[in-house]
């Protein structure tokens, strides 16, 4: 591997002196072996940056082409074709094989083959080619293309890895996951540590749902290691692990198994730590929903992330009643995130973060408020001010890092303001498609469009037809075309949401837009694009109230759709920026 091959070649310069000029060299059987030739300068050989394989040889060409036989740009990954003198004329008694392997140059007036290796490369700015790794080990998970070599480089960056090797299983129809097969260095390891790397430098979708330690690799005959050979995961029992106790555990047990396709864990192992993911916990939330009478939530889910855990839940009578913070990802406190209103629907985003903060989800049992107040919140003020209870309970001194979604985006404001009054450092506020009243709106039919889509994404049929006939009659004053268009296109469609949930948020967002205060300092706004409030200006109506830096950046996706996949990557590389830049600052 390159991380093997960096250190052999410090080693060599070490009891040489530099005396000694390395040669790099690629290519492979079908184009006579050597095709391309890297000569290093006799620099220090850093382990963790992959040796160029240099520059074609004289009569030799190199092409990166990408799935439509064009060449890609500098420092884009491609498949590398050889053509030139030394391609051979194909598979002797293989016809197949060289219709699949050997194609017509395209590049050439005099003709000629170029042979598909099946390798990836890139070029670097100086000209030299990079290998990447092989094309046929990129792979699709959860719609997106994953490219196992980088999920591997990553893992041989730690320390104890000696090897690794990882694969795309689907030992359970249906339910594809990623493996890493580690090899070890010798000594102790620790598997926490190499999880909290691949959770820091990769996206929630490329980290392995299980880690397979072995003492060595299965090899071919010429020395490759055999991944067809590479044993099924196996799920290791923690020391303390406990079979099933109670019929709740058993329930749990069941469910757990029949979702995550594996048998033989602990109950006082977690969900995640087993390979289950967001996705997962939903349907785990859901068969559970289906089998017992037991109250329980989505929430309940990462807070009681154990079967023993969660079954005692189900036995007291389930349900989240008490306010709660919960590490979604692992870091220093140096400057943790803190996210308000949500647990799970934050977990894509502590995922795909790569700082090294630590980043919680904070929750109060919103949904029992609004049922016992009948669909009224308390004031914002009141809520924010027993956030900061919460949040304070944990780490009773700043600097804090807020942010929240949607409701959660203007109690993250609010608690902003009300810990800079008292003295407190909140260098990062994140604002996630928040919305106030006070938002102008960037034209009438604009609006109308807007929320015609909000009221078809909500599904409740009594607010739809008192919205229908409302915006109906606007519609006629705003745009007389437009009318006919509106009952047919707001067409109720059932998404699960709660008609007086969504009005009682409303409702106290909208007291709170009538005496909101300014709130001194930064503050970052993200706004949907795809959202129905893209009618809305750009500010969403804070621009008037932080005094201070207001950075704003327009993300991908709808309200929130930003924190799901593919698009929560780019609102995580956003926050990622402002975060690394206030770490970056000297402590006052």
């Amino acid at each position: 591997t390159e991380k093997a091959l960096g250190e052999h070649l410090l080693l060599w310069q070490k009891h040489n002196e530099g005396r000694v000029r390395f040669h790099q060299g690629y290519g492979p059987t079908e184009a006579t072996v050597t095709c391309t030739m890297y000569v290093h300068d006799g620099s220090v050989v850093d382990p963790q940056c992959p040796l160029p394989i240099g520059r074609p040889l004289p009569n030799t060409q190199i092409y990166l082409l990408d799935a439509r036989l064009e060449p890609v740009p500098i420092g884009m990954d491609g498949e590398v074709y050889v053509g030139g003198a030394g391609v051979a004329r194909g598979y002797l008694g293989r016809p197949d094989l060289t219709a699949e392997r050997f194609i017509d140059n395209p590049f050439n007036r005099d003709g000629g083959l170029l042979y598909r290796t099946g390798d990836l490369a890139r070029y670097q700015p100086d000209g030299q080619l990079v290998y990447v790794g092989r094309s046929d080990f990129q792979v699709k998970i959860r719609g997106h293309r994953v490219e196992l070599g980088e999920i591997e480089a990553v893992i041989r960056a730690h320390a104890q890895v000696d090897e690794c090797v990882v694969l795309l299983r689907e030992d359970v129809p249906g339910q594809r996951r990623l493996v890493a097969y580690v090899v070890p260095r010798q000594g102790e390891f620790d598997p926490a540590s190499l999880a909290a790397l691949v959770a820091v430098r990769l996206p929630e979708y490329m980290a392995p749902a299980q880690y397979v330690m072995l003492a060595a690799f299965p090899m071919t005959p010429n020395l490759k290691v055999d991944r067809r050979a590479l044993p099924p995961p196996e799920v290791e029992r923690c020391r303390t692990s406990m079979p099933p106790a109670s019929d709740e555990e058993f329930l749990v047990a069941q469910v757990w198994s029949q979702v995550l396709g594996i048998t033989g864990f602990g109950t006082d192992q977690s969900f995640f730590d087993l390979g289950g993911d967001s996705l997962l916990a939903v349907r785990v939330f859901e068969r559970l929903q289906a089998s017992c009478s037991a109250p329980l939530s989505l929430a309940d889910l990462f807070a009681s992330p154990t079967v023993a855990q969660l079954a005692a839940r189900m036995r007291s009578g389930g349900g989240i009643d008490a306010p709660t913070i919960i590490c979604l990802k692992p870091g220093d406190d140096a400057l943790p995130v803190f996210l308000v209103c949500g647990i799970g629907l934050y977990l894509p985003l502590a995922r795909a973060l790569r700082t090294s903060s630590a980043v919680y989800a904070m929750y109060l049992p919103l949904e029992a408020e609004i049922v016992q107040r009948g669909a009224v919140l308390p004031p914002v003020e009141e809520l924010a001010a027993r956030y900061i209870e919460l949040l304070r309970s944990h780490s009773p001194r700043g600097p804090y890092a807020l942010g929240g979604v949607s409701f959660g985006g203007v109690l993250a404001y609010e608690m902003a303001r009300q810990l800079r009054a008292q003295g407190e450092s909140v260098p990062v506020l994140a604002l996630l498609d928040p919305v106030l009243p006070r938002a102008r709106l960037r034209g009438p039919l604009n609006w109308l469009v807007a929320q015609a889509r909000f009221v078809r994404r909500q599904g409740a049929k009594s607010l739809a037809r008192r919205a229908t006939h409302h915006l109906a009659a606007l519609a006629r004053r705003v745009h007389p075309g437009f009318a006919p268009m509106l009952p047919s296109f707001m067409t109720p469609e059932s998404t699960g949401l709660d008609p007086f949930r969504t009005q009682a948020y409303g409702d106290a967002i909208a007291l709170y837009d009538r005496r909101v205060r300014h709130c001194e300092g930064p503050a970052i706004l993200f706004r949907a694009l795809d959202s129905e409030q893209g009618a809305l200006e750009e500010s969403l109506g804070f621009r008037s109230l932080v005094r201070g830096q207001l950075s704003m950046h327009d993300l991908p996706g709808d309200h929130l759709g930003i924190l799901a996949h593919p698009h929560v990557s780019v609102l995580a590389d956003h926050l990622d920026s402002h975060l690394s830049q206030q770490r970056a600052l000297p402590a006052p």
